[in-house]
């Protein structure tokens, strides 16, 4: 039986992920020792498979503790409250969302009318850059799911931040209210952000920065992606620059989420 040296502490619960050859038998043991390393855990939870649906869950079975999923987390001096059964989360992201927040202070040097967050989720980045980005009056989130919704709102009160909307719906139709009224779109679904790239070069004033996630292959590179959003620039007749480009963690075997800073001109 080996102990894996890669899991997931979300508040009060540990989420692991078996290790190739163990069996539920084994998960309990496994469970013993992680929570005997870590004191302030009470529910000890192991991953079922991969995120599934168009709300990015993930099917978690108790092997250890309290059967409790409703968690109270922090993060770069945040207050997240979230149930980790019916929404996304991903606290490995902690780093990526600070370094990003930490970018908008340095893209912006003036007053930054408006932040959007496409797939906000329970509103970590519009809550982070909230407290962080003092030039930036107004920030607004699209979500889909009505669960993270309700955690989103939630997370505004526990943070006492009153610049942050959130907006339930579909970004493909939602983002027709902010049409040319952004400065900056954040996209953190690398999956699927592609499919929204026209929706976010039309939110963006001129000048505007989109930050994209994507999966970028190993052999392949960011050609392709690069290609991409010219092309759909140019079919909204605008120029792109592209202003940085982070690796920001592994996803699968030779693949990567990265992420892709571009200003938008007309």
């Amino acid at each position: 039986m080996r102990i894996p040296s890669s899991y997931d502490i979300v508040g009060s619960a540990l989420i692991f992920e078996l290790p190739e050859g163990c069996s539920m038998k084994d998960a309990r043991k496994i469970a013993e020792v992680l929570l005997s390393r870590h004191k302030n855990v009470r529910s000890v939870f192991v991953k079922l498979g991969e995120r599934y649906g168009v709300y990015r869950l993930r099917k978690l079975k108790l092997v250890l503790g309290e059967n409790k999923s409703v968690v109270t987390h922090r993060e770069n001096k945040c207050t997240f409250r979230l149930n980790l059964r019916k929404v996304y989360y991903s606290p490995r992201e902690q780093t990526e969302r600070l370094r990003v927040t930490n970018l908008i202070n340095e893209y912006f040097s003036g007053e930054v009318e408006l932040g959007m967050v496409f797939f906000a989720g329970i509103g970590c980045y519009p809550i982070l850059i909230a407290k962080r980005c003092p030039r930036v009056k107004k920030l607004v989130g699209i979500e889909i799911n009505p669960i993270a919704v309700k955690y989103f709102r939630e997370n505004i009160r526990l943070n006492r931040v009153t610049n942050c909307e959130v907006i339930l719906g579909d970004v493909a139709r939602a983002y027709r209210r902010f049409v040319g009224r952004c400065d900056f779109v954040i996209m953190p679904y690398p999956e699927g952000a592609y499919r929204y790239l026209t929706h976010a070069i039309r939110c963006l004033r001129d000048n505007g920065i989109c930050f994209f996630y994507t999966i970028e292959a190993e052999k392949e590179g960011l050609e392709r992606w690069k290609e991409l959003v010219e092309k759909v620039a140019k079919e909204e007749e605008k120029k792109v620059t592209f202003l940085k480009f982070q690796r920001v963690l592994p996803y699968a075997p030779r693949k990567y989420k990265v992420r892709m800073d571009f200003k938008v001109m007309s």
